[in-house]
């Protein structure tokens, strides 16, 4: 299951970059949506959709009963706890510095919070009860139909309200998007590998969540938006593992899907983001 991981986040890569390389899609995307909406769509929820439909042990796994859906939904909440408080703290502290998110020395800082913000997740999610498998099941159409949704809603809002689209934009687009291929098809496909929890540290996070945040950091510094950049490729890794902990603990990637998409959100809310 490696090897299928790396090659769904390697052809993710690539049409993200192909994309990037077509300026007019850009343009046209933002003229029409306020923000790149089918690029990030086509590469961090096609491609790996498209991948795990033509497997025999389909990932991307929803909740299918009220009970795992409380259990995604607390879990999520939970590390808003600890996530909000790292995120907001954290900011204004590389600020202070003279830093930026992207600098390596800010990114040593962040790194360093997001750390203290995955211990403090395992702590607090140390009770909750294992998921039972058969609460969960493969439904791209359900994802597909709230895509399609949001952005005709994205459409119809960016003109005049156009914070609300750049919600839309952040909590389903990047949020969802990013956590579907990193947690709810990299890290579970990685988990099924057997190899992936043989190591205490792999035990104590979760079957999977190592490797899947350091392809979420690897992607943030390869990313056509700003490349080669280590100090956000250090922090993403660290924040990779703390959405990791929190999907396997909460037993799906919406768990982590809502944490992302709200710390996502927060700045948009407050005037600071897109």
């Amino acid at each position: 299951m490696w090897g299928s991981s790396l090659a769904i986040w390697a052809v993710s890569m690539g049409v993200l970059w192909v994309l990037s390389l077509m300026p007019g899609f850009s343009t046209w995307q933002r003229g029409v949506f306020g923000a790149p909406l089918l690029t990030t769509t086509l590469a961090f929820v096609g491609v790996p959709l498209a991948w795990s439909a033509s497997s025999k042990r389909p990932s991307a796994r929803l909740p299918q009963t009220s009970r795992a859906w409380k259990r995604a939904l607390k879990t999520g909440g939970i590390s808003l706890a600890v996530l909000g408080p790292a995120t907001g703290l954290g900011f204004p502290l590389v600020a202070s510095t003279g830093a930026t998110p992207y600098s390596l020395r800010g990114g040593v800082v962040l790194a360093a919070v997001m750390g203290v913000a995955v211990l403090g997740i395992l702590w607090l999610t140390r009770r909750l009860p294992g998921a039972v498998r058969g609460d969960y099941g493969y439904a791209p159409a359900r994802l597909i139909a709230l895509l399609t949704a949001s952005g005709f809603a994205a459409a119809a809002l960016h003109t005049s309200f156009p914070k609300a689209a750049a919600l839309l934009h952040v909590f389903v687009f990047i949020g969802l998007a990013e956590e579907l291929l990193f947690r709810g098809v990299i890290q579970e496909r990685m988990a099924q590998g057997a190899e992936a929890a043989r190591t205490r540290l792999g035990e104590a996070l979760g079957p999977g969540v190592l490797p899947a945040a350091a392809l979420f950091g690897a992607s943030h510094f390869l990313s056509p938006t700003g490349p080669f950049q280590l100090g956000w490729a250090l922090w993403t890794f660290m924040g990779g593992l703390a959405f990791g902990v929190v999907c396997h603990r909460g037993g799906s990637f919406v768990a982590s899907a809502l944490a992302h998409g709200v710390i996502m959100a927060v700045p948009v809310v407050l005037g600071a983001g897109p």
